[in-house]
């Protein structure tokens, strides 16, 4: 029974038979030939066997398999998940939040010393999700999870995942859902990629990791100086680290070189020079290097 799943004509709450209509093969559902031909209650009928049925054991979300000591995710489980269908695609990811219970004990493995993420969560994080308002598509690990809290201060433009999740899969799958400073970063990075983000959307988050800083510091100071996270929209367009910029203009030749923070942040001095360290006045040994 753990090997089957319920064929369409017991009507079960996920049917993989249905959504999964004229893929190629051989994916076992139990017969419909256990349902009464002339039944006086066609549903109460179907209800019962569904019922039997799921006390047997046979599947209600998709299977993943253990190879050695890897899990994979199954040949119908991979065909859900790359559905062109961003609908399928939803179901297939609210129909195993219902059931994470069986997922949740599959995302990594021990070999030595240390733990590997398995293919299947590697596979699941890869999803192409669907989205609440856009047509394009976001791995679901670069996703968030609408929440008035994150809507307040990022906005409608981040990738949100349509589909109702549970909080431990969020978790699993690295779908941003709280606002913290991880949260805040990974959104400027994606700003930084698109090449894009107005300066207000990247002025409210600057305020929020300003007020983060006291227990996340370090953290956002890596951050900005590993991915270069300081957004400049004057003469000098791009987004830089804070040791590759300075408080002032420094003229022509300099500002070249390292460009001023533009006049939309200059509210937000403490945050640059306090916190980030940009240098109010460009120091001599980088006058001297330029």
């Amino acid at each position: 029974a753990a090997a089957l799943y319920l064929g369409k004509e017991y009507k079960p709450d996920f049917c993989i038979e249905t959504l999964l209509s004229g893929e190629p093969g051989p994916i076992a559902y139990v017969s419909a030939e256990y349902l009464d031909k002339k039944p006086k209650d066609a549903e109460a009928d179907v209800t019962a066997w569904r019922e039997f049925f799921d006390w047997l054991g046979v599947r209600r979300s998709p299977a993943v398999e253990l190879k050695n000591i890897d899990w994979h995710c199954s040949k119908e489980l991979r065909l859900l998940l790359g559905a062109d269908s961003a609908a399928t695609r939803q179901q297939t990811l609210e129909c195993m939040s219902r059931h994470w219970q069986n997922y949740s004990s599959k995302l990594s493995y021990q070999l030595g010393t240390k733990r590997h993420d398995t293919t299947f969560a590697q596979e699941l994080r890869a999803t192409e999700a669907p989205l609440i308002g856009r047509k394009g598509t976001a791995p679901l690990s670069s996703t968030y999870y609408q929440t008035q809290e994150l809507k307040a201060i990022l906005g409608e433009a981040p990738p949100y995942v349509d589909a109702f999740l549970d909080a431990s899969m969020r978790d699993a799958c690295r779908i941003t859902h709280r606002l913290n400073a991880p949260a805040l970063i990974k959104r400027l990075k994606q700003l930084k990629q698109e090449n894009g983000g107005t300066v207000r959307q990247v002025q409210i988050i600057y305020r929020e990791l300003e007020k983060l800083w006291d227990t996340d510091e370090a953290l956002i100071k890596d951050a900005f100086e590993d991915y270069g996270l300081v957004q400049m929209k004057g003469a000098v367009r791009g987004w830089f680290s804070p040791s590759q910029v300075s408080w002032r203009s420094n003229g022509k030749f300099l500002d070249a070189l390292y460009p001023p923070i533009p006049g939309p942040f200059r509210d937000f001095q403490g945050f640059f020079i306090d916190k980030l360290g940009v240098p109010r006045e460009l120091p001599l040994a980088k006058r001297v290097q330029a």
